[in-house]
């Protein structure tokens, strides 16, 4: 019992002065008789598995943290400073340009307000007149549908039998629209002979619009307009809507026999 007793005392001095022994390496003493500051640094083996464990997390972090890319884009003309600064000048003088020639041609007319009367007159006058001779050639022409029946007026169209007319309209579209390697198409000269029915139909319409813009500016005799010329076209355009009416009916008619 008394030996036990003498280890214990004797391991509890070993601790004592081990204590003392490590504290010393660490205590600072100031020589010039200052404050006394004693700073004791515990080295033990938790502390240093401690300070591994956060070097390696540091270490983790670091090459886990995400890394940011930034693509920047630059278009053309960013890249090219110069060929968009050219660009901005060609365009300023480009307008500047413009304007000058703007100015530059009212100041003309303004200056000469006598000749550009008389030219754009002579510009009006020659375009009425190339119109009305247009139209006319149309019109007139021995084939065109407003001179189909020429010796019959429209009372003498409405006293002949429908099937007459009908026979002889078929005939004039057999004979004026052949196709030209198939002459027994007879679908082609339907197709033609209804698109120029068309045709002179609007022609027709837009030569009666212009004589009577004229006949309200009291302008006819300058284009050498009869005033009973309106008269006549107003009577074609009548005979055109009637043929047209003839065409309507017999193709209504030959569908209804052809499915029969």
């Amino acid at each position: 019992m008394k030996d036990n007793s003498m280890k214990m005392q004797s391991i509890i001095f070993a601790c004592i002065i081990s204590t003392i022994l490590q504290a010393e390496q660490t205590m600072q003493l100031p020589t010039n008789g200052g404050p006394t500051t004693i700073q004791i640094t515990l080295n033990t083996a938790n502390q240093a598995h401690l300070d591994q464990h956060n070097n390696l997390g540091q270490h983790a972090n670091h090459h886990s943290q995400p890394q940011t890319y930034v693509k920047t884009s630059t278009s053309f003309l960013d890249n090219n400073s110069d060929i968009q600064q050219k660009l901005y000048e060609y365009a300023q003088q480009y307008f500047q340009q413009s304007k000058e020639n703007t100015t530059s041609l009212l100041s003309w007319i303004q200056d000469n307000k006598i000749k550009t009367l008389g030219l754009s007159s002579a510009l009006l006058y020659g375009y009425i007149s190339y119109k009305i001779y247009q139209a006319n050639q149309i019109i007139n022409h021995p084939q065109s549908w407003s001179n189909w029946h020429n010796s019959n007026n429209l009372e003498d169209l409405f006293a002949t039998p429908q099937n007459k007319l009908e026979a002889d309209l078929l005939f004039a579209i057999q004979t004026r629209y052949v196709h030209p390697t198939n002459p027994t198409d007879f679908i082609y000269s339907l197709v033609q002979s209804s698109a120029s029915l068309q045709q002179e139909v609007q022609t027709l319409q837009e030569q009666i619009t212009l004589y009577q813009w004229l006949q309200t500016c009291h302008c006819m005799p300058l284009f050498f307009i009869n005033p009973q010329e309106l008269a006549i076209l107003q009577d074609k355009q009548r005979k055109l809507s009637f043929i047209k009416h003839l065409f309507a009916s017999w193709c209504a008619n030959y569908k209804i026999d052809k499915n029969s």
